[in-house]
């Protein structure tokens, strides 16, 4: 009996580049959207804020929840988002 073994798939490479804006400055413009308005604000407001806003903000809350992770943001009872 023979069984025959699938070839292995060669890895893709990939060339990165640089990214369009560092972090830190995509960061630093949250924190100073948030401080502008101490009251909180909605994922939707910060996806605005930073000039992209899709149809479910991934982009906004990915970097919010980022955020929260490293304790510059809090996200309230009521899904407003404010600064730490």
């Amino acid at each position: 009996m023979t069984t025959s073994v699938a070839p292995k798939k060669a890895k893709i490479s990939i060339n990165e580049i640089a990214p369009i804006l560092p972090w830190k400055k995509v960061e630093k413009h949250i924190l100073k959207f948030l401080e502008a308005n101490p009251q909180g604000v909605r994922n939707a407001d910060v996806a605005r804020a930073i000039g992209f806003s899709d149809s479910r903000q991934w982009l906004a809350y990915g970097a919010l929840e980022k955020m929260i992770e490293k304790g510059l943001v809090e996200k309230s009872d009521k899904s407003l988002y404010f600064k730490a």
